[in-house]
């Protein structure tokens, strides 16, 4: 199995609100489109995945970093696109990423 991903979209997320309660002062997304391509396959047709990755960033610079991945979601590539957009317009983090997807394609 091959994997490539390629960047689609990234959130900067200023956390003011939570500085009061948790030493992250932001937190970036990262969205992906993995394109993964199957060795064993008669018929070479790729499937489409997502990856969200979360960078915390606290107030000495220090990073917590956390990532999430479904990497066969659709055959349809402008389908995992559009789910992919929708991610990013609502700052989906990875921890949520299984469960939407579950919901937008019912993922087994």
């Amino acid at each position: 199995m091959q994997l490539t991903k390629s960047l689609v979209g990234t959130v900067e997320v200023e956390l003011e609100e939570l500085k009061k309660s948790t030493s992250y002062s932001r937190m970036d997304l990262e969205y992906y489109m993995l394109e993964v391509q199957s060795c064993n396959q008669e018929v070479e047709q790729p499937s489409y995945g997502i990856q969200i990755t979360k960078t915390q960033v606290d107030s000495s610079n220090n990073l917590d970093t956390e990532t999430e991945l479904v990497p066969d979601i659709s055959t349809n590539k402008e389908e995992v696109r559009n789910i992919l957009q929708k991610l990013v317009k609502n700052k989906v983090t990875p921890v949520g990423l299984f469960n939407i997807i579950e919901d937008f394609v019912g993922v087994h």
